[in-house]
This record gives C-alpha cells, sequence and structure tokens, in this order.
C-alpha cells in the first residue's frame, strides 16, 4: 500500500514481529527486522528513480524506530557476530545516532574487544563535526567511568590520549577540563594541576586559557592552599 506517514508502516511491521515472538518464532522475527532493514535492491530502486515515484517503501531501512528494535534483538537473541554485523550496517547508511555509536562500543568493551570498540567509536566521531565531537568523547568516557570507576584507570587514561590526538586545539578545553576532574577524583592533585596547566598551554583561546587557570587555580587553592 502506499503510507503517507512511514510510522504507519513502521508500526505495521512491529506488529507482525511482535506476533512471530508471541508464538515463540524468534528466528523468524529476526528475520523479519533483517528484512525491514535491508536497503532495496539496486534494480528496484532504478525501477521507481525512472518514473520518478518513490514510496516510503524504499525509505523504511533508515527507520530509527526499527533499528533500535531490531539491534536489541540482535543483542539479546543471537550472537555476537550477528549483533556486529548489524551495527556495522548501520554505519555503513550513515544512519547511527551516537547513542547507538556508543551501545556498539559497549557491546565490544562487555566482550574485551577493547581496541575494536575504540576503532568503532572513532568511526562513529568522523560523522560528527567538532565541537559536537568533543562532546561524544567526553559522554563515552564518562560513562565508562562510571561503569568501572578506578578499576580501569589507565584504560580511561588511553581513551583520552586518543581523544586528545583527534580533537582540534580550539575545541579541546572541554576534554582537559574533563581529564583533570578524572585526575583529581580518583588519583593525585599533583597530576590534575601538571594537566592543567599543559592544557592552558595547549589551547589558542584567550577564554579557554583562562578558564582552565581559574580551574587550577582553585585546585590548588583547595588542595595545597592559598600560597600555591
Amino acid at each position: 500500500m502506499n503510507y503517507t506517514h512511514l510510522d504507519h508502516l513502521t508500526s505495521l511491521w512491529f506488529q507482525w514481529v511482535d506476533l512471530e515472538l508471541t508464538q515463540e518464532n524468534t528466528s523468524e522475527a529476526l528475520e523479519l527486522m533483517r528484512r525491514t532493514t535491508t536497503e532495496p535492491a539496486v534494480e528496484v530502486r532504478q525501477r521507481f528513480a525512472s518514473v520518478g515515484y518513490e514510496p516510503l517503501q524504499m525509505k523504511l531501512h533508515k527507520s530509527l524506530r526499527l533499528w533500535q528494535c531490531y539491534l536489541g534483538m540482535e543483542e539479546n537473541l543471537d550472537t555476537l557476530e550477528s549483533a556486529r554485523i548489524a551495527y556495522e550496517r548501520m554505519l555503513d547508511y550513515k544512519i547511527a545516532s551516537p547513542q547507538i555509536i556508543i551501545s556498539y562500543a559497549w557491546l565490544l568493551e562487555r566482550h574485551k574487544l577493547f581496541d575494536e570498540a575504540v576503532v568503532v567509536f572513532e568511526r562513529g566521531l568522523k560523522m560528527f563535526d567538532y565541537p559536537r565531537a568533543t562532546g561524544r568523547w567526553i559522554s563515552y568516557i564518562s560513562q565508562y567511568v562510571r561503569r568501572y570507576g578506578k578499576i580501569k584507570l589507565e584504560r580511561v587514561r588511553e581513551l583520552f590520549d586518543r581523544a586528545r590526538e583527534m580533537t582540534p586545539a580550539e575545541f579541546a578545553e572541554p576534554l582537559y577540563r574533563h581529564y583533570t576532574k578524572l585526575e583529581k577524583d580518583f588519583v593525585l592533585a599533583k597530576c590534575a594541576m601538571k594537566l592543567n596547566d599543559q592544557a592552558a598551554k595547549f589551547v589558542p583561546g584567550d577564554d579557554d586559557k583562562m578558564s582552565l587557570y581559574e580551574n587550577c587555580i582553585s585546585c590548588a587553592a583547595k588542595i595545597f592552599g592559598v600560597p600555591k
């Protein structure tokens, strides 16, 4: 049928998948989700392009609602490999949201595929311009710290160092501020002080330099006293 709203067509697919799940036909339900999230064949797209009309069925594979449901099913009902294939397809379509990229990275982290998780995250970051990408780095690292705390502090430092390498100097101030807070909270105040000083010399803008120096001064006064 010809639909005027993509949500109507999406809801119909959801009902079909739900019907299969209520009958405990998990493999059939997964296959349906794979069908809905697969881009139509080139021949089909060319046929509609030739008549200048594109029905909503041609756009179904980019529905975030369907993808979020599908990814959850792959993680819960099938293998790691099939879930990875699904995430990779979504990245290929360039429709992955920041949260989906983070979820993919966490999936790999849970299976101790740490290096691959960072590669996925960096690949996802290329979809966003700075300074938005800086916020994505901070969000990812913050979730990592909340999950592991001091247990994997060296790993967190590696992530920060990678983020610093990729982040242009003019957008690095929030990242450094976050990094120094981590060092202050979990390890040594001296490390935080040193990092703040390095950051203030690295960022180009006077406002960013002032912000970092104020942070450094506050840290020094609180921990070492006003003379410091």
